[in-house]
């Protein structure tokens, strides 16, 4: 059809762009629900796979549902997610833990929600999380549990870079992290 023509030289078009964690914001609006026909996936996959992967490829949280059982195409090409400000609870993070679409993820950021310790704790349980470098919780509530929970987490091992800004974390929590032999 046109539409899916116009796309797809939207999407030849943006990646005559030089790589960039903004050209895939843009590729990604060209998909709000997350899937994309085969033969524009598999064109895709195949520009994707020239990219650094140091360069941020994050999904919109759109994409995602906790409870979906069937992953959007697009989501296996994301390296993180971004959650940033959804308005996610406790629930929404203890969902999140459970999803084993979390495994080929390298970063997440869950900042400027409400997941407070529950979720904090829920998802430093979770196995995983195993693969993530970097993870935002900033602005999330989170006190001394949550980060005693963090800092715990075998699961966290990997991670370079943790964000618990504006949190309400103490001294104790501080202390634990601090001390935490996984981060």
């Amino acid at each position: 059809t046109k539409v899916m023509e116009d796309r797809f030289g939207e999407l030849r078009s943006l990646l005559q762009h030089p790589p960039s964690a903004e050209v895939f914001k843009r590729i990604c609006a060209l998909y709000p629900e997350g899937e994309a026909p085969e033969d524009e996936l598999t064109y895709l996959r195949d520009h994707l796979a020239r990219w650094d992967d140091a360069i941020t490829r994050s999904a919109p949280g759109a994409w995602w549902g906790p409870n979906q059982d069937d992953v959007p195409s697009l989501l296996t090409l994301c390296n993180g997610l971004d959650f940033n400000g959804l308005a996610l609870g406790p629930e929404d993070a203890e969902a999140l833990a459970r999803s084993p679409h979390l495994e080929h993820l390298t970063s997440l950021d869950q900042s400027d929600n409400g997941i407070g310790d529950a979720g904090a704790e829920a998802l430093a349980q979770s196995p995983h999380l195993k693969n993530f470098t970097e993870f935002n919780l900033r602005g999330n509530h989170i006190g001394d549990v949550g980060a005693e929970a963090l800092a715990q987490s075998p699961h966290l091992k990997n991670l370079t870079e943790l964000n618990l800004y504006h949190n309400a974390i103490g001294d104790a929590g501080a202390e634990v992290l601090a001390q935490s032999p996984h981060l």
